[in-house]
């Protein structure tokens, strides 16, 4: 699903650690939150998971968004 809009995460941004770390989470609080995956401007080599960038919650655009996910309910 990468390239359709970059999609905003949980954490907020901070640079990453020079140690080895799995699974990071990201800082309790901050000013920008992080979105990744890249979007439907890129190039195909732009459009991947790793890629990372950051801003105010508050930003709006057209190539930002979110993946709704749940949980099935039990029948």
């Amino acid at each position: 699903m990468h390239g359709n809009v970059w999609e905003w995460c949980q954490d907020w941004h901070r640079p990453f650690s020079a140690e080895e770390v799995t699974d990071p989470s990201g800082p309790a609080s901050g000013f920008s939150r992080v979105f990744r995956g890249g979007c439907f401007a890129h190039q195909p080599d732009g459009v991947v998971s790793i890629i990372r960038e950051s801003a105010a919650p508050e930003t709006k655009n057209m190539a930002i968004g979110f993946r709704v996910s749940c949980i099935p309910a039990d029948k």
